[in-house]
């Protein structure tokens, strides 16, 4: 007899039970309740409709966050408690799985385009649209050329709006970000991260 250990050969030996091992597992232990904790969704599930096949009364599907009431009465979710990968952005904990970090990502896959449009009170172009480009061109005349072709189409989307719109500064910036977005998307089929900041003098 030989045993071989990590030394020897690169081993790993799963932790993991096979579909059978599990099905002996509950026969053995005829447990109440099973919550499934380790694996993917799919095999969450998978694992759940197998232990209610083996005749468990109670099998729980919860997700990651879930706060389970195992008794008095019937196992069930109660509720949910925020949860998830944090990692350090500077000085900043943040959730790996955030807003921030994917629109970060989106950012660096999409590039930026930012839009500037300055206005009286009553909404009427007191400059022509700032286009800002960042991960886009690499500038030079290309880069011009598709600036002040976004331009104007801003300037062409603010002139066909009524007096209401150009007071209304939520819908006067939707327009300008989708003018600029369309305008790229169709010239270059990309669709950019694009951001509007709308002044007022």
């Amino acid at each position: 007899m030989r045993v071989i250990t990590d030394r020897e050969e690169d081993i790993h030996v799963s932790g993991h039970p096979a579909r059978d091992e599990l099905i002996e597992m509950y026969q053995m232990i005829r447990p109440q309740i099973a919550i499934p904790v380790h694996g993917e969704a799919r095999h969450i599930k998978e694992h759940v409709a197998l232990a209610k096949e083996c005749q468990v009364p109670q099998a729980l599907e919860a997700a990651n966050g879930a706060v389970i009431r195992l008794a008095p009465g019937p196992a069930e979710i109660v509720a949910a408690v925020p949860c998830g990968r944090l990692g350090l952005d500077g000085k900043a904990l943040v959730r790996l799985e955030g807003d921030l970090l994917r629109h970060r990502h989106r950012m660096s896959s999409n590039g930026l385009i930012m839009v500037s449009v300055v206005l009286d009170k009553n909404g009427k172009l007191l400059a022509p649209p700032q286009i800002s480009l960042e991960g886009l061109l690499d500038g030079g005349e290309l880069g011009e050329q598709a600036i002040a072709a976004m331009s104007e189409a801003v300037d062409e989307a603010l002139d066909g709006l009524s007096r209401d719109q150009l007071r209304d500064n939520e819908e006067l910036t939707e327009i300008c970000r989708l003018a600029a977005r369309r305008w790229f998307n169709k010239a270059y089929d990309k669709k950019p991260v694009t951001k509007v900041h709308v002044v007022r003098l």
